[in-house]
């Protein structure tokens, strides 16, 4: 899972809008675009706040290998859909 695909995820997580989680790492809602985009990375200090809001180190969210899950209701539900 790339650094792009982890911030939305969880973003989405915490339920934070762009500017929801813009304003709490303390940049523009156009750099949290452009960090989901691809087009950008944060800088280190931001990191440090992206890994304090959400609670993994800067080496899980930097690792492509590592994925984020999804919380276990939302598992369940979403593997009930591709079933049916």
């Amino acid at each position: 899972m790339t650094f792009k695909e982890k911030l939305v995820r969880l973003r989405k997580i915490k339920k934070l809008t762009q500017d929801e989680f813009a304003m709490a790492v303390g940049v523009s809602r156009q750099a949290v675009y452009k960090w989901e985009s691809g087009q950008s990375y944060p800088e280190v200090a931001k990191l440090r706040e992206i890994k304090l809001l959400f609670g993994i180190s800067i080496d899980d969210l930097l690792d492509d290998t590592f994925d984020v899950e999804l919380p276990e209701k939302k598992r369940k539900r979403r593997a009930k859909k591709e079933n049916a």
